[in-house]
């Protein structure tokens, strides 16, 4: 009995050492969270100012601690992404999906590496595995919205988006989305005028024409799309009276758009037939350029005929969804349609161009335009047009 009333205060010593001793070990480990928190913060901050590399460094000196911190994978694969690495992403995300093949972030992530790429298909494969798992996680939802929105799949966009409004009937996002898929069209029509003065103006040596012109574009297959446009000037000195061409498009890759057109125009005194072949590229999802190579041949009503050739390069930036800003150049002569100046008489001309387009609503839009064009003989071309796109 005496020997178990001795115990007793050996084991409260023990107790007050053992609470002395984790007290101190949680307390500093508060620190370290607070530390490592702030990391995360640096990181993130650094990567919003487009401050890609500082970001990686942060990510790469965590993962120097801790090589299988899921945190920092995803992160650096993030901005990875960003920067327009797919492939070293695609690593740092799969790396995580071999130790943990639940991880939301990771295989979001992986299909934001093809949405950007504009393998649309693919991004929706990876989360179409996932969505029966995983029904009601937002980040799933909102991005199989919008990929089914920008491959024109109208019903699927808005079951999905109707999904968001379940869990969230005030979502912005998903209202805005919604929105968008409700007034996604198969058909495209525009119509428009426009303005062309020689010599800048020049009221004693320049001459204006003026054109309208309208269009139209609608698919044929979900990687097929045929498009047509004409355009009247009557009494026209440099427009042509009438002009008219037919397009076909197709996605050749997840990233490039592969065109053919045929035109025809007629002038005063000869009539013109063209070829071009167009490819676009998507070095990233925002920006996109194209570069057209155009063959005519021009048919003299007083006899003979020229075969002429041109080359254009345009820059496309698109600033959302729908609306997008332009720039571009070409080289070249006769009736090449670089944008709306037509060119006759074999004369060689640089043109320069600058256009957007802006959608009211997302049925309704309109394009302006500018183009300059320099010939070797001397004469400048201005032009001004404006088109209105209507969608149904």
């Amino acid at each position: 009995m005496l020997r178990r009333k001795s115990m007793q205060p050996a084991r409260i010593i023990l107790l007050s050492l053992g609470l002395i001793c984790t007290f101190t070990v949680l307390s500093g480990m508060e620190p370290c969270a607070h530390a490592l928190e702030s990391r995360w913060d640096e990181a993130r901050k650094e990567a919003s100012l487009k401050n890609y590399e500082a970001a990686i460094d942060i990510y790469e000196s965590i993962l120097a601690e801790d090589p299988g911190n899921t945190t920092a994978l995803n992160g650096k694969a993030r901005v990875l992404n960003w920067m327009g690495d797919y492939e070293s992403a695609r690593n740092q995300y799969n790396e995580v999906l071999a130790r943990d093949p639940e991880n939301i972030d990771s295989f979001t992530g992986l299909a934001d590496t093809y949405a950007r790429q504009k393998n649309i298909e693919k991004a929706r494969e990876i989360l179409n595995m996932k969505i029966n798992t995983y029904p009601d996680n937002m980040e799933i939802l909102n991005r199989l919205t919008r990929y089914n929105l920008w491959t024109g799949r109208k019903k699927e966009a808005i079951q999905y988006a109707d999904r968001m409004l379940e869990q969230s009937p005030e979502n912005g996002t998903a209202i805005k989305l919604k929105k968008q898929a409700k007034a996604l069209r198969d058909y495209e029509y525009y119509a428009g005028q426009y303005y062309l003065d020689n010599n800048n103006f020049n009221s004693m040596n320049s001459n204006t024409d003026g054109k309208i012109m309208g269009g139209m574009s609608l698919p044929l297959h979900t990687s097929l799309n045929i498009a047509t446009e004409i355009s009247i000037s009557p009494n026209a000195s440099i427009y042509p009276g009438a002009s008219g061409w037919v397009e076909l498009s197709t996605t050749a890759l997840p990233s490039l758009v592969l065109y053919g057109r045929m035109n025809m125009s007629h002038y005063t005194d000869v009539t013109l037939y063209g070829l071009s072949a167009a490819g676009e590229y998507y070095p990233s999802g925002q920006l996109a350029l194209i570069t057209r190579l155009t063959v005519s041949e021009t048919v003299f009503d007083s006899g003979g005929s020229s075969t002429d050739e041109a080359i254009s390069v345009k820059a496309i930036w698109f600033v959302n969804d729908q609306d997008k800003v332009f720039i571009y150049y070409s080289y070249g002569s006769e009736a090449y349609k670089a944008e709306t100046i037509d060119r006759i008489g074999g004369i060689r001309a640089n043109t320069v161009g600058a256009g957007g387009t802006y959608f009211i609503t997302p049925a309704i839009g309109v394009s302006p335009s500018l183009e300059f064009q320099d010939r070797e003989n001397g004469r400048e071309h201005l032009q001004f047009g404006l088109e209105f796109i209507y969608r149904t």
